[in-house]
Parts: C-alpha cells; structure tokens; sequence
C-alpha cells in the first residue's frame, strides 16, 4: 500500500507543447537538440507533425512533456492546425537571420488564438550562433514591441544556447497558470461553502423564533 501511495505521488504533470514557425527557422533542430541532445546541419522538412515524451525533474517536480515538431509549409497547416486544441504551450519560432520568418511571428501567433483560448506562449529567436548574420536588432525590436507580454528568448540549437531554459521558463509559465486556476477553484468552493453556512444559520435562527 505504502509503495503504491508513494508512485500515486510521483505520478509526473503532464503538459502537452507545440513548436510552431515558417520552414527552415530550426524548429526540428529545436526539438532534437533538447529531447535528444542531437544536432545535425540539415534536416528534412518536417513532413506534417512529429513528436517526442521527455520525461525530466525539474524544481524537484516530474514532469512528462510530449512536445510536437510541426510542418511549417503552408500545405500541411490543416493537419498542425488539429493539434492546437491539445497543447497548453506554444513556442513560435523564428529565425534570427531571416527577416521574413521575424515578419511571420504575429500570423503563428494570429493562428494559434484562433484556435486556442487559454495558452502560454513564448517567442524564440533561433540560430543565435550566427551572430554575424543576424537581421539589425531594430527591425527585431519594432516587430517584437507588438508583444512586449509574450517571453522572447534567443537560442541556438546548434550550441545549445538557452533551448533547456526555454522549456523550464515554458514549465514556470504553465505551473503558474495552473496554480492561479487552483487558487480561484478553492475560492469560489469556499464562496459556496460560506453561502451553505448563512442559509443554515439562517433557518436555525428562524426556528428559535418559532419556539
């Protein structure tokens, strides 16, 4: 019983997370680097939507994320727009390099609130490592202003560079959300506990009246 109590504990928090963004920005290097610590110089195109569990302990908590690499090709955006609904987090993806992946942040993020009501989303700036080819850091910041509320992280997968961070800061983010739920669950339970106490008081007080 005991050994059974303490795996019921344990039992992981499960949250479900999507990577999103135009071809080619690195979002399959993204996915391989951090669940697999591989990087290779060319993948193929993703071919619709692929995915992977990583189970880590993060904060003393487990966690299991099952994390999705998407098609960016407009093509297969029927097939990654099914899976919206099923994640609790975003990172849009672009490339630091190239102006036009930077011009399609807002359109991911655009489709994603058509889909999704209630998410956490974080922007990540890929292919830092190549610095000296980077698109000016004003153009980043005057299309980036337009979401001053959203995370942007730059990274890079080929080093390594702040892809773990970004998941933790993905985990903070929904532990957070998930905590504030909780919170507000336990006061409107309470809200409707105290209403039970004054309708009993109530008719108690009534009664005393009566006799």
């Amino acid at each position: 019983m005991e050994k059974g109590k303490e795996q019921k504990h344990d039992q992981p928090k499960k949250y479900n997370l999507l990577l999103l963004g135009d071809s080619n920005v690195g979002k399959t290097s993204i996915f391989m680097k951090y669940t697999q610590n591989e990087f290779k110089g060319n993948y193929n195109s993703s071919i619709g939507i692929d995915f992977q569990i990583k189970n880590i302990n993060y904060k003393d908590k487990n966690y299991s994320l099952q994390i999705y690499d998407t098609a960016g090709q407009e093509r297969f955006r029927g097939i990654t727009k099914s899976y919206y609904r099923l994640a609790q987090g975003f990172f849009i993806v672009f490339d630091l390099t190239n102006k036009n992946s930077l011009n399609s942040v807002k359109d991911w993020i655009d489709r994603v609130k058509e889909e999704v009501k209630d998410f956490k989303l974080i922007i990540l700036g890929n292919k830092d490592d190549l610095k000296k080819k980077h698109i000016d850091e004003l153009e980043i910041n005057d299309v980036l202003n337009d979401f001053n509320d959203i995370k942007f992280i730059r990274v890079s997968a080929k080093d390594g560079k702040n892809i773990t961070k970004a998941f933790n800061e993905m985990i903070d983010l929904l532990d957070e959300d998930s905590q504030e739920k909780n919170d507000n669950e336990n006061k409107d339970e309470s809200g409707k506990k105290n209403k039970g106490i004054k309708i009993k008081n109530k008719k108690s007080n009534l009664n005393k009246k009566c006799c």
